[in-house]
């Protein structure tokens, strides 16, 4: 079975989404993140994957930089049934703080669907 990775480029403050196929090598790669800091309603799974697609979308955001770290979660709002919510998350890109919101909604499938988008 082939292994997809879902890739966001950022361009206009719009997150474009593409699957990419790569090899079980580049998904260790990909998932050797570090755990993320402070509050957040999510596992250490959802966590690594959040991480991994705000480093690529940041990534396509200034091309320059190379040197991206995730310093804080903070929960911003939680739905009634406690199943989805929205989270900002604030990297450090080359110095500057830069924060992302993102939306976690219960996926149909099982687990749990996420979305990121720039915060101006």
């Amino acid at each position: 079975m082939p292994i997809h990775f879902i890739f966001f480029l950022a361009k206009n403050n719009v997150i474009f989404q593409f699957l990419i196929p790569i090899g079980a090598s580049g998904l260790l790669l990909l998932t050797a993140c570090a755990s993320t800091p402070m509050e957040t309603s999510v596992s250490s799974v959802l966590q690594r994957d959040v991480t991994n697609t705000l480093m690529m979308a940041d990534s396509a955001m200034d091309l320059a930089c190379k040197q991206r770290k995730v310093l804080s979660t903070e929960i911003i709002e939680v739905s009634p049934d406690g199943k989805s919510g929205v989270e900002r998350w604030t990297i450090e890109r080359c110095g500057k703080l830069v924060a992302y919101r993102v939306t976690l909604v219960p996926s149909s499938m099982g687990g749990t669907d996420f979305g990121v988008k720039f915060e101006k």
